[in-house]
């Protein structure tokens, strides 16, 4: 095995008035009726004034007091049956009934899929994912460490991928697989890191999220998968994950490939005197580290635009 040694850390109707009325009322009592010279009362019906046979209703429906069609007020509202637990007409679903939808229907790599209770498909339970990797997958071949002045392997250290997800940021980082190397005993404690990055050619940025690793299940030798309990919500694309070293009695080391992949590796170790990340390349050793993260967007990520097509030649 081939170790390396270097530094590094790392939300109205209108009423009708008199003579025109709806009534004649000849005796004047306002009842509607007619006193006959017999003694005998004909009672009128009264007749409509206008020639319309039907009240006008100016569009709107009497009995939801607003534009056909809708409820109160004009605003638009649950389809009459939403709540039945079938579909109806104009519903996309009603309680668990999906219509046979999910979450991949809807352009979502996976998740939980729900119906709102106005009966359209609520997708905020469903997810988009993408398991992102820089090394070239030949791991337990070479660790990248640091070798301080007196030989000892113990240092304050970090060290980082970098990625950019093609995922819609915020992304949360929800599983991390490395392959911390064997050449040394592995320390007692370990820190799973997040940073931000605005892309290759700059160094991590703020410390997005720190997790301390079980000594026990979680800082072992080779190829290895973390799920995290609690992810981390990066609000951009580009972000780093790594491991840091506190103690400088304890050291560690990745393990790490030769092909250089489309991210960069970064260090950081205060006791070989690099207390400012450096990329990995910039020392003489490029390549990528055997840290391959996971990660879950619950928002659309943007289509692609179409290319335009080429304007008429005004000559043609």
């Amino acid at each position: 095995m081939l170790v390396l040694a270097l530094g590094w850390a790392v939300g109205g109707a209108g009423c009708n008035g008199d003579d025109g009325g709806l009534f004649d009322d000849d005796d004047g009592n306002g009842n509607g009726t007619t006193t006959n010279g017999d003694g005998t009362v004909t009672t009128t019906a009264p007749t409509p004034t206008t020639g319309d046979t039907e009240p006008a209703t100016d569009g709107l429906d009497d009995t939801t007091n607003g534009p056909a069609g809708t409820t109160n007020g004009g605003d638009t509202g649950p389809a009459l049956g939403c709540g039945n637990g079938m579909l109806d007409a104009g519903e996309e679903c009603d309680g668990t009934e999906l219509g046979g939808m999910s979450c991949s229907d809807q352009g979502f790599d996976d998740g939980s899929l729900a119906c709102s209770d106005t009966c359209t498909l609520d997708t905020s339970g469903c997810y988009s994912a993408e398991a992102l990797q820089n090394d070239n997958g030949m791991c337990d071949f070479q660790e990248l460490g640091c070798y301080q002045a007196m030989g000892t392997a113990g240092n304050r250290r970090e060290l980082v991928e970098c990625y950019e997800s093609n995922l819609a940021p915020p992304i949360d980082v929800v599983r991390v697989q490395y392959s911390l190397g064997d050449s040394e005993t592995l320390p007692t404690a370990l820190d799973l890191v997040v940073y931000a990055w605005d892309g290759p050619g700059t160094p991590p940025g703020a410390l997005i999220g720190q997790l301390s690793l079980d000594p026990v299940n979680d800082i072992v030798s080779g190829m290895y998968e973390l799920a995290l309990e609690d992810p981390v919500s990066v609000p951009q694309a580009g972000f780093c994950v790594g491991f840091h070293g506190e103690d400088p009695m304890e050291g560690f080391r990745v393990d790490f490939t030769d092909a250089d992949g489309t991210g960069e590796s970064w260090v950081r170790a205060e006791e070989c005197g690099q207390l400012d990340f450096i990329e990995a390349g910039d020392i003489a050793y490029p390549g990528n580290f055997c840290i391959r993260p996971t990660v879950t967007s619950s928002s659309m990520s943007p289509e692609e635009p179409e290319d335009p097509e080429d304007p008429e030649d005004p000559g043609e």
